[in-house]
């Protein structure tokens, strides 16, 4: 007998032999917090609040912010373009009866989470005396660090600028619970947002106002920008640089800037004009037309500034845009082409 195919015996077989179809499970839904992840065990803390980790240690939140000042930790950690840093204000404590007690940072680490439920991590602690030093301490039963009054513990994590957090997760549980990770309900969060109740102690202080696009900086007033502080002392022009004219028409336009290295490290000068240097800075006419930053230059001499900034030391450079004679300018974008840049008027620059 000739032996059907197998595709022709099944379309054949009789609708009893055949299973029942049956409708396919809907895929589970991520819970909020966590992207693509289920919930983990937690409680819910708010900034004050004492608490006992599984790691031995008592844990607080004292206080937190956003800025866009560098932070001295290890390694140093600082903002760059469109980013701000989220520091802590910590106190911990042995809560061992009767032994000493090693933090190691890594095993708490921050978990941010912001409203689009994207995520950002972060340990990098610093004991504020101690800048650049590890922070890696073996506490004695009872000592601790960061208590009000005593010497400050910090935590920084980098994230966007336009990011609006809503919860905080600690991924460290409560002693003697099943908790696996502590989290902090934001104030200014919805609670679907947040997957939790809103905790109107819970406020992370704003960025100052001069951060935002349009804000017009002052001269004289120091910023941060990426690992450095700057401020604008004022403008200077000339129609020939490093002893060549200037092209046809124009003549060249120096922003003079005081640049201070707020570490403890020495910093080469390199990290604050390193990036894209002619399309960040720019000096901007009445018109609204653009000019490009050319030259980072020494605040005497018609030379490249170059070299290092020792830990706490301030230097004057030159900013150089080549310009139109008769231009007027409206404004200035000033600050390290890696870090946040700042509005200035610069209705004084070219006279």
């Amino acid at each position: 007998m000739k032996l059907l195919p197998l595709a022709l015996l099944l379309v054949v077989a009789p609708a009893s032999a055949q299973k029942p179809k049956t409708k396919p499970k809907p895929a589970p839904k991520p819970t909020v917090g966590v992207k693509g992840a289920s919930q983990l065990a937690g409680g819910a803390i708010r900034f004050g609040e004492l608490f006992a980790l599984k790691s031995g240690f008592t844990f607080q939140i004292l206080s937190a912010r956003y800025t866009l000042d560098p932070f001295d930790g290890t390694p140093p950690l600082s903002p760059e373009g469109e980013e701000k840093l989220l520091i802590l204000t910590v106190a911990i404590k042995n809560n061992r009866k009767a032994e000493d007690n090693w933090f190691n940072s890594e095993g708490h680490v921050f978990q941010l989470v912001d409203n689009n439920n994207q995520n950002y991590e972060g340990y990098n602690f610093q004991q504020k005396s101690k800048p650049g030093v590890a922070f890696s301490p073996t506490l004695k039963p009872g000592q601790g660090i960061g208590q009000p009054g005593k010497d400050v513990l910090e935590v920084a994590v980098k994230l966007p600028l336009k990011a609006r957090l809503v919860k905080i997760i600690l991924k460290q549980g409560r002693e003697g619970t099943s908790e696996e990770v502590l989290r902090f309900f934001l104030a200014d969060a919805t609670e679907a947002e947040a997957g939790g109740k809103p905790d109107p102690k819970n406020t992370i202080a704003p960025l100052p106002s001069v951060a935002a696009p349009d804000a017009i900086a002052q001269p004289g007033t120091r910023y941060p920008s990426h690992l450095f502080f700057f401020q604008l002392t004022g403008f200077t022009s000339a129609d020939s640089l490093n002893g060549q004219a200037a092209e046809d028409g124009k003549k060249w336009v120096f922003a003079t800037v005081l640049v201070k290295n707020p570490l403890a490290a020495k910093q080469a000068l390199f990290e604050f004009y390193a990036g894209d240097f002619i399309n960040q800075l720019v000096l901007i006419d009445s018109d609204g037309e653009k000019y490009p930053a050319s030259q980072f230059l020494k605040a005497k001499r018609d030379e490249p500034g170059e070299g290092e900034l020792d830990p706490g030391e301030e230097r004057a450079f030159r900013i150089a845009f080549q310009v139109p004679k008769d231009a007027t300018f409206k404004s200035v974008l000033l600050g390290s082409p890696r870090g946040h840049r700042y509005r200035f008027d610069a209705s004084a620059a070219g006279k």
